[in-house]
């Protein structure tokens, strides 16, 4: 299993963050010198990953996309969808995801 920590890549470092809700193990990668987040299918550009799948949870789901909603992210990269740019765009994006996404899941 991957905990919280750190991978450095030579150039850059990443924080690596559990984000668990799409699946119990999914994690995020954030780089917070270039305002980087690699989140996977934990959030996309108005939408956020399936919770029906084995060890999905709606409540854990939230209560990641909150924790990195707290985040200063300039580029939002998801495993689907497009990048989300800009801090402002990617604030409104977690905006958009709490009122009309969080009452689905």
């Amino acid at each position: 299993a991957i905990l919280d920590g750190n991978l450095n890549t030579g150039k850059l470092e990443f924080e690596i963050l559990h984000a668990p809700g799409h699946s119990p193990d999914s994690i995020c990668f954030y780089c917070k010198p270039e305002g980087v987040m690699i989140c996977g299918d934990v959030v996309f550009e108005g939408n956020t990953g399936r919770v029906d799948f084995p060890g999905g949870s709606g409540k854990q789901l939230k209560e990641s996309i909150e924790g990195l909603a707290r985040l200063d992210i300039e580029y939002l990269l998801p495993g689907h969808m497009g990048i989300v740019k800009g801090r402002e765009k990617v604030k409104r994006n977690f905006e958009f995801v709490r009122k009309n996404v969080f009452p689905w899941l």
